[in-house]
């Protein structure tokens, strides 16, 4: 399986690419949670071959995605992956 961005990868782009690949098989469950807790909707291809989220994520938060797959051989694999996506250094404040 293949994530993006990488383990422990941090000010990434919240509009940047975030997805999973499976690189020989088929992704069976994704989850992405934020550091609340909060699940991140995801969409599948119909192949079970690629996910991405479904939403826009967030500035300045912490994402961690678990992953498991089915390889060609049958084989099951899970990989837990943590990021965390930039914050915007002109943050504006309304009075």
């Amino acid at each position: 399986m293949a994530v993006t961005p990488i383990l422990g990868a941090r000010d990434v782009d919240p509009l940047g690419l975030v997805s999973v690949t499976a690189t020989a098989g088929t992704l069976t469950e994704v989850s992405m949670i934020n550091e609340q807790g909060t699940r991140i909707v995801g969409v599948m291809t119909p192949g079970n071959t690629v996910w991405k989220p479904g939403v826009p994520l967030g500035y300045g938060r912490t994402y961690t995605l678990t992953v498991t797959g089915r390889g060609t051989d049958g084989t099951t694999t899970t990989q837990v992956s943590t990021f965390s996506t930039l914050t915007p250094r002109n943050q504006r404040r309304s009075i």
